[in-house]
């Protein structure tokens, strides 16, 4: 299985589609990942990457997540526009498509309804599937404070929070269970993420609601 992430640093933080890889890899998928991303872009521009439009047309990928930009969301009508030429590229390819409906900056709950609104809407319009990441990530700043899934800047995703969009991705994308999966992943033998088995159950649950 060979998915291609197109996004921004909602995708590439703490290399996330690595971990979607090794989740994919612990349940027996042999996922190959390839990401074209850029800090703050958008997919209207994205739609006019001659890198996106060459690696749809021609990457021989099975999937595609597309993620919108947050920190500029151009608002519902026109992210339903700019997936347009995007997807007519996955259809002619025979790729599969999945959205990534972005987290909201912390403490922002009327925001992140605002984006989950936008993003189940552009998938009742294409009929695609949804990675409620942006759901998953207020059910647990609710339910469980303590768990700090917010980078510094508290707008980009911690390590755990990485996990947790890797977990909803691995979930939609893959049709992946994700009770159970690794608390720790490795590269080279150093972490890339490393959790407690209590909280990665606590973000494990979330995804798979």
């Amino acid at each position: 299985m060979k998915v291609l992430f197109v996004g921004n640093s909602h995708t590439y933080f703490h290399d996330m589609p690595y971990i979607f890889q090794q989740f994919c890899r612990a349940r027996g998928i042999d996922a190959e990942v390839v990401m074209l991303t850029r800090g703050g872009e958008s997919l209207a521009g994205h739609g006019k990457s001659e890198q996106v439009r060459f690696n749809l047309l021609y990457g021989g990928y099975d999937h595609v997540v597309l993620q919108e930009v947050e920190s500029e969301f151009p608002g519902e009508a026109a992210y339903i526009r700019s997936l347009e030429p995007l997807l007519a590229l996955a259809r002619r390819a025979h790729i599969s498509a999945a959205l990534y409906m972005n987290f909201a900056p912390e403490g922002q709950p009327q925001r992140q309804a605002m984006l989950a609104q936008a993003c189940r809407a552009a998938g009742d319009h294409f009929q695609l599937p949804v990675a409620a990441v942006g759901e998953a990530f207020a059910a647990v700043a609710r339910e469980h404070p303590a768990l700090d899934l917010y980078h510094t800047d508290r707008r980009h995703a911690s390590p755990a929070g990485s996990y947790l969009i890797a977990l909803c991705l691995a979930k939609t994308v893959a049709g992946i269970d994700p009770l159970g999966l690794p608390c720790r992943i490795e590269f080279q033998g150093e972490p890339v993420v490393a959790l407690s088995e209590a909280d990665a159950r606590i973000l494990q649950q979330a995804a798979a609601r």
